[in-house]
């Protein structure tokens, strides 16, 4: 993350003051964190989390992170932390993992402006690629 990040500032134009605040988030987030937001930016280009959600009429966000990221399967206080942190720094938007939803509603894109530039910053700027 951080090396894509150097990558980005130097051949990008990123704003100082987020420049800064996406610093801080990359030494304060765990790659589990990056997974999720990456998870939550677009679900449906996961195709274990298609899979699941194919047949359900409905379900909870936390039945996707368990598919797409396994190491949170059995850790639900982890993934509600994860889940917390990207919330109060504003880079999802109700991403609550225990909501119920119909199963389009799971696969839809629940991360905000600022988490989708965040990704695009710790992103490979040779093939777009967030590090997992």
């Amino acid at each position: 993350m951080l090396r894509n990040a150097i990558l980005n500032v130097a051949i990008g134009s990123v704003d100082e003051n987020v420049r800064h605040m996406f610093m801080q988030f990359i030494d304060q987030f765990t790659p589990l964190h990056m997974a999720v937001l990456n998870l939550m930016n677009n679900p449906a280009a996961n195709e274990k989390v298609k899979q699941r959600v194919q047949n359900l009429m409905a379900g909870r966000l936390r039945e996707i992170v368990d598919v797409a990221v396994p190491e949170l399967r059995d850790q639900k206080e982890l993934a509600d932390v994860i889940v917390a942190d990207l919330e109060n720094m504003k880079l999802t938007n109700g991403a609550g993992l225990s909501v119920t939803m119909t199963g389009n509603g799971m696969l839809a894109q629940r991360t905000t402006l600022l988490g989708r530039s965040l990704l695009q910053f710790i992103a490979d700027p040779e093939n777009g690629r967030v590090p997992s």
